[in-house]
């Protein structure tokens, strides 16, 4: 299996110079951010996507809506979401069409078209990249007609059609070299063609000129290295083959694209085993295996259960080569009558009942507008008859109504106000949950398969690694948890300010032992040198939740033999540790949801954020400020004035 490259088309034209007003630009300007962070980082990629939409709503701009679900469309395309792809692209088309931007809905078009390409709805793929390349012919945009040239002759290569692939590469590498831009995808789609006709030193000469132009995004070069390196793998150039397959596999990672890395260990288990070293190809192949099912990538499921089958009769391990066998009879099963029909069926329902949906809303206004057109021209005539009073009475209906009319708008809006906040609220608990919660629960899933395979076989030292290691990740699982619910009961104004007198040294005593564990695995000194008779006028649970994050940052970012003091002075309590420290730039980026702390300080402990946010929340709520000082490499002090 050789692995294709579609193109997408990130096209977004003079937004500013067509549209002068403020909020349109800002529209516009969020749909460029986004449009940024699709390579990089998709939760920021999404949240500026969302902004676009939701702004758009606003003013009923169009563009705005069209771009901003053709983003979400992308970005979940990148995710594996096709279904969730295509339905947000069927969206940006709608507006598009409402709009009579022609461009716009070529490239939903275009999206489609991939969309239903990856869920091996070849023909509605097909269908949908014809009607893209009408439109771009329409405009004479030749860019555009490249970049579907590519994608068509993708799904053509895909049905076994080499000859109509070709031709259609072959076009958009005219056109790009026509254009001058950049043609690597349109290069390297072009060597598969003659690595699937067996004429690889033809192949490898398209590869190189197409790792020479460079590619727009590394996950195309993660692929043509790996497409390489089977070349190589054929022609028994094994040294050549493993260099480039370790290029693909670091890139991969790199980015945390869990497709492209099972497809690189695929290719991997294939040139150890034109090695002769069975076992690790096997191994090999039993990784791709576990990625591809944990993510259902049914594709390179059936390739990796078909490879392990073989591997374990090779063997002679004939139980285990049932088994995969077995299973990879129900992954085609899968695949051809169930999971990808079903969802197109269901995603079609949807999309068609909305359909019926806005139909039957229009028809219903344009009834509304002709009932009030016939009964102006009946108050006319009447009028016209009657004389003066009933023409005075009937302009004082229509008041009226208009004063209703407008009441029923001022409602409608101030409902569809809360419900939007409502929904952004949970927006932003779904990306903080998808995110924090990601790390631990993975850590926890790897550590548990580890100790389940020959449990009686593990030496005692690793045993105990182990152990420890699956206690610091149900710590951080809890203490995960445990801020998520806080904090959406926060959002939800479910927490209630309770003041009374607190005693702050008992409760930095009683976190202190929880995380002593943690502390003293990292030989850190903490001295709570809080005075005894001190209290507060304050809510407890709040103090306690605000000590609990605080204390355990510093615990997670002192570095080993460090030291942590916790004192006061008058109205402030300070949490000082001597660990990594940050940089003036990322304190303020610690109060922010947008960014990304993760890349904060040079420890291999990283936090999620969550914490000092719910942190902030809370106490501003309890009317306790928070002040952080801190300094690179000499260490941090959380400062609460009360």
């Amino acid at each position: 299996m050789i692995k294709k490259i579609l193109l997408p088309l990130f096209t977004i034209l003079s937004f500013t110079s067509l549209y002068s007003q403020s909020d349109t630009i800002s529209v516009m300007k969020y749909i460029s951010i986004s449009k940024e962070y699709l390579e990089t980082n998709l939760d920021s990629s999404e949240v500026y996507a969302n902004k676009a939409i939701e702004q758009s709503k606003k003013n009923n701009f169009h563009k705005g809506l069209g771009y901003g679900y053709s983003n979400l469309g992308i970005i979940s395309e990148y995710r594996g979401a096709y279904a969730q792809s295509i339905l947000n692209n069927k969206k940006s088309k709608a507006y598009f069409e409402k709009g009579n931007l022609t461009k716009g809905i070529a490239i939903s078009n275009q999206y489609l078209g991939i969309g239903y390409f990856y869920l091996s709805e070849y023909e509605k793929s097909l269908a949908y990249y014809f009607d893209a390349l009408k439109s771009y012919d329409k405009l004479n945009f030749e860019e555009g007609i490249a970049a579907v040239n590519n994608n068509i002759g993708v799904v053509y290569e895909v049905r076994k059609d080499l000859e109509k692939a070709l031709e259609f590469y072959v076009k958009s590498y005219e056109l790009k070299n026509k254009l001058k831009i950049n043609a690597s995808s349109s290069l390297a789609n072009i060597a598969n063609i003659y690595c699937e006709q067996d004429d690889f030193d033809k192949g490898l000469n398209y590869y190189f000129k197409a790792e020479k132009e460079k590619f727009k995004s590394n996950t195309g070069k993660a692929s043509l290295y790996s497409n390489i390196s089977k070349c190589y793998i054929v022609l028994k150039k094994y040294s050549k083959a493993e260099n480039y397959i370790q290029k693909a596999i670091e890139i991969d990672t790199s980015r945390n694209n869990m497709y492209g890395h099972s497809y690189d260990l695929q290719v991997y288990g294939d040139l150890e085993e034109a090695r002769g070293n069975k076992q690790l190809a096997l191994n090999k192949h039993l990784k791709s295996y576990e990625i591809a099912k944990s993510n259902s990538y049914l594709d390179l499921l059936i390739n990796s259960t078909s490879k392990t089958s073989d591997l374990y009769s090779s063997l002679g391990n004939y139980k285990k080569a049932l088994q995969f066998h077995n299973e990879l009879l129900s992954v085609k099963d899968k695949v051809h009558f169930q999971e990808n029909k079903e969802a197109i069926a269901n995603l079609d329902v949807v999309y068609e009942t909305e359909k019926k949906t806005q139909e039957i809303e229009l028809l219903s206004k344009e009834n509304q507008l002709k009932d009030i057109t016939i009964e102006r021209n009946r108050t006319i005539r009447i009028a016209l008859i009657s004389g003066s009073f009933l023409l005075l009475l009937s302009l004082f209906l229509l008041y009226n109504r208009f004063q209703l009319k407008a009441k029923t708008n001022q409602i409608l809006n101030t409902k569809n106000t809360e419900l939007e906040e409502l929904n952004a609220t949970k927006d932003k608990l779904f990306s903080i949950v998808a995110h924090d919660l990601k790390n631990p629960v993975s850590a926890f899933k790897t550590l548990t398969e580890n100790m389940s395979m020959g449990f009686d076989k593990i030496p005692q030292d690793m045993l105990q690694k182990l152990i420890s290691q699956l206690r610091d990740s149900s710590t951080q699982l809890f203490d995960v948890l445990t801020n998520l619910l806080t904090w959406s009961n926060s959002q939800r104004d479910n927490i209630s300010v309770n003041k009374i007198k607190v005693c702050p040294k008992n409760q930095v005593d009683e976190i202190l032992k929880m995380y002593q564990i943690n502390s003293s695995s990292k030989s850190i000194v903490i001295t709570n040198e809080i005075d005894a008779k001190f209290e507060l006028l304050t809510d407890k649970e709040i103090l306690h939740t605000a000590f609990r994050n605080i204390i355990m940052n510093a615990v997670k970012f002192t570095l080993n033999n460090g030291e942590i003091k916790i004192y006061q002075n008058k109205n402030k309590i300070t949490i000082e540790d001597n660990g990594i420290g940050m940089g003036k730039n990322d304190v303020n980026k610690l109060f922010d949801i947008t960014q990304n702390v993760e890349s904060i300080g040079s420890s291999l402990e990283k936090g999620t954020g969550l914490g000092l946010l719910l942190c902030k929340e809370l106490l501003d709520k309890a009317d306790i400020n928070i002040e952080i000082e801190s300094e690179l490499k000499k260490g941090t002090k959380v400062i609460l004035v009360f």
